[in-house]
């Protein structure tokens, strides 16, 4: 039994008329015919009664029309129902040390494309904030450089970004094709805040050391 076939027949017992029924369902009538045929050799009964001019709902057709009707309405509502959900789903939440941080666009992208209709809320956050927003269910996930997440932190490295230094015009390294660890030595360097990024700060340290 399919639902297309239920739906003729409801269609076609509150017509009580090939053509109008057909004509309501978009289906030539002897396709219509042909499915509600099919539907009373499967029940094994007879739901109509046909003449030349006339068509009528048997004893069982009366009975079987208020089921069917019950059924194609609680599809409606199951659909519905699905549809709804994916509409008042939350947002995806999505940590981000910074919103020029160029993989963000990029991986954004290829997930908004994927999942059309869900939402994403970018949180501006440093490794450690976004770290401590996870544990506390108040991010989904967090994008950063970062390789010592707490134990209750799931992690997966996607990407490793070639380290530089980064000087003015004129600077005496300026004009090098690249610039060794060593001869770093004499140089001072500019880190950023302990707070916003404490595991790449150890691994220049360490690094240079």
């Amino acid at each position: 039994m399919e639902l297309r076939q239920l739906r003729y027949f409801v269609t076609l017992a509150e017509e009580l008329h090939f053509g109008r029924a057909a004509e309501r369902e978009h289906i030539v009538q002897s396709a219509l015919s042909q499915q509600v045929q099919r539907l009373e050799r499967e029940l094994g009964v007879r739901l109509l009664e046909r003449s030349t001019h006339h068509v009528a709902l048997t004893a069982a057709g009366v009975v079987f029309l208020v089921e069917a009707r019950q059924i194609l309405a609680h599809v409606d509502r199951a659909a519905q129902a699905a549809r709804s959900a994916v509409a008042a789903s939350a947002p995806l939440r999505v940590g981000i040390i910074d919103s020029s941080y160029d993989s963000m666009p990029q991986i954004l992208y290829e997930v908004q494309a994927r999942y059309p209709g869900l939402v994403i809320h970018q949180v501006e956050a440093s490794v450690p904030e976004q770290y401590q927003l996870l544990i506390d269910g108040r991010l989904d996930v967090g994008v950063g450089r970062a390789a010592l997440a707490p134990p209750q932190i799931a992690s997966l490295l996607f990407r490793q970004d070639p380290l530089g230094v980064l000087v003015p015009d004129g600077h005496r390294f300026a004009e090098l094709e690249g610039v060794s660890v060593a001869i770093l030595a004499e140089e001072p360097l500019l880190l950023a805040e302990d707070a916003r990024a404490p595991e790449f700060n150890q691994f220049t340290v360490e690094m240079c050391r």
